[in-house]
């Protein structure tokens, strides 16, 4: 066996260790293609040497200030400007006017701009009220006139259909609703999936999963099936020359179908009679093409692998023609330069972009791709930067009345060059296609609006919630799930989100200057939270005492596992207060993609708990004199609760939303409650500054109650993403709603509501000097394995039986990092590399990636030592048993540790 390590530790936050660790061959980036990734964003690949960031990220919002046109107004909505962007998957042009654009993205509906691209509205708020309506796979503008448009909409949950539109998007209709598309699915970056016959515009047809190809001969009025079910379209062309050819791509796919489960067809088809039969050349062929713009017969596609192939003889044959294009069928990635994601046929040219933003140009006769020497990008006022730019390129796009005049997408909006991708300008203002988890509240200012978001972490507003900006937790952790604070000490905030670049929310994380920077919370006494379904989903504070929290932990409830935490000392230490929930019974949520608070806490000392987790699905309530929790006797709950909200202003008041049902009332928390809207409601907020006003979301709109509840009104339903989902907070006499995938609207309540308004100056909220405990890091030498010869320094070889040898090896990862190998000689061997440390009482995090070579197994542990020298303990934190895979795990040491050390630890043969 050869094990080869690199390792690298740091503190983070509480000290920790952080370790980048590669055993056996290097295998490069492990992001999985965006084609492969049916989820909604990809995380970003981490390099596989990783360090804690420096001091000041170089991930930081935009300094430099723009004039910007005002954000676009949806009656009485406004949308808040965040510029998260989002993942745009298509620019589509409109030959009848060039001013006119459409685009699209994949939870978040569809966009129009009337300046050439620059400026955006959403349009999706002109559909029903369905989230399928938002995940638009297709678009196709009728040549003729750019009002006429086809859309093709749906996700793997709601099977909406075709809609059109004859007015530029502000009416629609449904055209096929029976049709299926994928707009959030995989492969919904690649290729067109609706095709207008070339010779008469009023021909279209539209590839559908699973239920076949459908043909419009009236302009998308009226569709007819032709064929072709029970395939996973994600590619259809016509030949530009010859209406009666044309290429169709599918990939391998499986989804519910007519009511069932299945898997669907893949290949790559040709049709020389309009689409009426197909002949099946490849079994698996590219999932997107081009055709030249000067050769008909000559295709270039993106084959399984990110490989590049052309074709001579109109899709028949095929050969690699990639020469001078990265590319590594084993390595390839949605941010990597071996993923290839886009192609796009110009006069005389082709394009393919790379998923790490790189571009590469082939100018007809040559047979070696150029990589286009991109020299600035222009991205004023957007939340990011250009970080990530061109991550899992969607598309590009050639202006057809100018060869230089390219646009691009991908996951973080979209970008227009004049100068054939030598500079580009991030022109995404007014697309917000964000996934908001989470608004919160300062009652104390009204200027003053904390928000979650899916994929970009957190954010904050200072004018009440028109502009947000970024503030980055520790490592890039890119998701915030929900944030907290108490009236008492506002600019002491609290949020769970992710610990790193996953989507599993397993972090606490605490700011004392309102959030505009981050630690992490030791969080002393939680579960480790190693297992995927282990995480912490929601918490609360107590609105008498800034330092006291509560935290939901998902997993079966018993002490040291799921169930209810609560930390005193300001989210340190933890301890379980699970007495009376169901023991052994899942009880708290395990998606991270799943909003709504499931835990409150009352101004007495009282807690209220919601589980969906059958059979344990109801209200709970916590009495602070007997410290144990008891189930509400709610009858007959119509539907799941989805979120519960306690009255910080009210003793005993609580609410729960329940979707599909209702919204439930308490006035003596939490023992008897009744029914205060008999509609379906997810998530309620309450205004804690302003007795007695309420909202909550619907499958429709966002309602408002002003006095406590007791009667609802609808709020203007111009609201673009108003299904569900939608969170609330009030600011002031403005409501802010955090919508599913268009990012964030605010409206006025009242003329105050419209009036400007601006946060006070932050006073620091640091922890009182009885609380503060003394942080340990892990003395560990060498992390770089540098010096020492061929072994590094201060690493130690154990042999318990056979023959191993411990080298230090440069150049193994990369020119700039060394690595430590371990290998088996002459046969069978057991043993480890390893380096004792002192035990400390902090918890510390161990970030690896490990992989192992050879027959047996492979182990990342700390072995843990009384001060007898005895061992008392393996803490196991990670294997390499499975081809590789990232080890994030946090080591929380016994009270009685007095020595440790950390150990590669193998057996076999390799």
């Amino acid at each position: 066996m050869d094990l080869s390590m690199a390792v690298s530790i740091r503190k983070i936050l509480i000290p920790a260790i952080v370790a980048a660790l590669l055993v056996g061959v290097v295998v490069g980036y492990s992001s999985a293609s965006k084609r492969r990734n049916a989820g909604r964003h990809p995380s970003p690949t981490p390099p596989l040497l990783t360090v804690a960031p420096p001091a000041k990220s170089t991930f930081s919002p935009v300094a430099i200030e723009r004039k910007w046109y005002p954000m676009p107004h949806y009656g009485k909505w406004v949308s808040c400007r965040i510029g998260g962007g989002g993942y745009v998957q298509n620019v589509v042009a409109c030959p009848s006017n060039p001013q006119r654009y459409y685009c699209y993205v994949d939870v978040g509906g569809l966009y129009r701009s009337d300046d050439g691209g620059f400026h955006w509205v959403m349009l999706q708020g002109h559909l029903p009220a369905n989230r399928g309506c938002y995940s638009v796979r297709g678009l196709s503008v009728d040549p003729r006139n750019a009002n006429n448009v086809i859309i093709a909409t749906g996700d793997q949950w709601n099977h909406t259909g075709i809609f059109v539109t004859s007015d530029g998007g502000n009416t629609w209709r449904c055209a096929a609703p029976n049709v299926w598309f994928n707009g959030n699915g995989a492969y919904r970056g690649a290729g067109l999936i609706l095709a207008r016959n070339p010779s008469d515009p009023n021909v279209v047809l539209a590839a559908s999963k699973g239920t076949g190809i459908w043909k419009s001969g009236d302009d998308g009025q009226t569709w007819h099936l032709i064929g072709m079910r029970n395939i996973n379209p994600t590619d259809i062309k016509y030949d530009r020359t010859n209406a009666r050819r044309l290429w169709l791509c599918a990939m391998p796919g499986s989804g519910s179908y007519n009511g069932k489960q299945g898997k669907f067809m893949s290949g790559f088809y040709r049709s020389t009679d309009g689409g009426k039969h197909w002949k099946k050349l490849l079994t698996t062929g590219p999932d997107e093409l081009v055709q030249d713009t000067r050769n008909a017969n000559v295709l270039y596609g993106i084959f399984p692998g990110s490989v590049i192939e052309r074709s001579l003889d109109a899709g028949t044959t095929w050969q690699p023609f990639h020469q001078n294009i990265p590319t590594n069928p084993k390595q390839f990635g949605s941010t990597t330069p071996f993923g290839h994601g886009a192609l796009a046929a110009g006069p005389g040219f082709i394009l393919a972009g790379s998923d790490n933003g790189d571009i590469f140009r082939l100018n007809s006769g040559q047979s070696v791709w150029q990589r286009i020497n991109r020299l600035k990008i222009h991205a004023v006022g957007v939340a990011f930067g250009t970080r990530g730019w061109g991550w899992a390129m969607g598309s590009l796009i050639i202006d057809r009345n100018n060869p230089d005049h390219w646009f691009e997408t991908d996951f973080f909006g979209l970008s227009q060059t004049f100068n054939a991708g030598r500079t580009w300008t991030m022109c995404d203002d007014g697309i917000e296609d964000t996934v908001i988890h989470s608004i919160t509240q300062d009652p104390t200012d009204p200027g003053v609006v904390h928000l979650g978001m899916a994929d970009n972490g957190y954010f904050n507003s200072s004018d009440g919630g028109i502009r947000f900006t970024s503030h980055v937790f520790p490592m890039l952790a890119i998701t915030c799930k929900d944030v907290v604070l108490c009236a008492k000490l506002p600019d002491r905030v609290y949020a769970i989100g992710t610990r790193l670049w996953d989507q599993q929310i397993k972090q606490v994380f605490v700011s004392i200057d309102r959030g505009n920077t981050w630690v992490r919370s030791p969080m002393m006494g939680l579960p480790p939270m190693n297992a995927w379904w282990s995480m912490c989903t929601s918490i609360a504070i107590d609105p008498n005492n800034p330092y006291t929290l509560y935290l939901g932990v998902s997993g079966p409830v018993k002490r040291g596992d799921g169930g209810p935490y609560k930390s005193t000392d300001g989210g340190k230490t933890w301890k379980w207060i699970g007495q009376g929930l169901p023991i052994g019974k899942d009880f708290f949520w395990n998606m991270e993609w799943v909003q709504g608070n499931e835990l409150a806490a009352g101004p007495d000392g009282s807690l209220v708990a919601i589980s969906r987790m059958w059979p344990s699905t109801g209200i709970y309530r916590y009495s602070p004199k007997t410290q144990r929790w008891s189930r509400c006797a709610v009858q007959n709950i119509p539907g799941s609760p989805d979120s519960v909200v306690a009255d910080v202003l009210t003793s005993g008041r609580y609410f729960v939303g329940v979707a599909g049902g209702c919204i439930y009332r308490s006035t003596d928390d939490g023992r008897q409650w009744r029914k205060v809207y008999n509609k379906s409601a997810y998530f309620v907020s309450l205004d804690l500054a302003k007795p007695d006003r309420e909202a909550a979301s619907t499958d429709n709109g966002v309602i408002l109650s002003t006095n406590g509840g007791d009667t609802w009104k609808m709020l203007d339903q111009s609201l673009p993403d108003r299904v569900g989902g939608n969170m609330s907070a009030f600011v002031g006499d403005r409501l802010v709603v955090g919508s599913n995938g268009s990012g964030a609207f605010w409206i006025p309540l009242s003329a105050a509501g419209k009036k400007p308004v601006h946060a006070k100056p932050v006073i620091l909220a640091k922890v009182p000097a009885s609380m503060r405990q003394p942080v340990q890091s892990p003395k560990i030498d060498n992390v770089s394995f540098i010096g020492g010869g061929k072994t590094p320094a201060s690493w130690n070889l154990k042999i318990r039986h056979g023959k191993m040898k411990l080298l230090r090896i440069s150049g193994v990862l990369d020119k700039a990092h060394d690595a430590l190998s371990l290998k088996s000689v002459g046969g069978t061997a057991q043993g480890a590399a390893y380096q004792s440390f002192p035990a400390v009482n902090t918890p510390f995090r161990v970030l690896a990636w490990a992989k192992f070579i050879g027959k047996g197994k492979a182990y990342l542990a700390v072995k843990v030592y009384n001060a007898l020298h005895k061992r008392i303990g393996v803490i196991w934190i990670g294997d390499a048993n499975a081809g590789g895979a990232w080890v994030n795990a946090i080591v929380t040491l016994p009270s009685d540790a007095a020595t440790c050390s950390l150990a590669f630890m193998f057996r076999g043969r390799g």
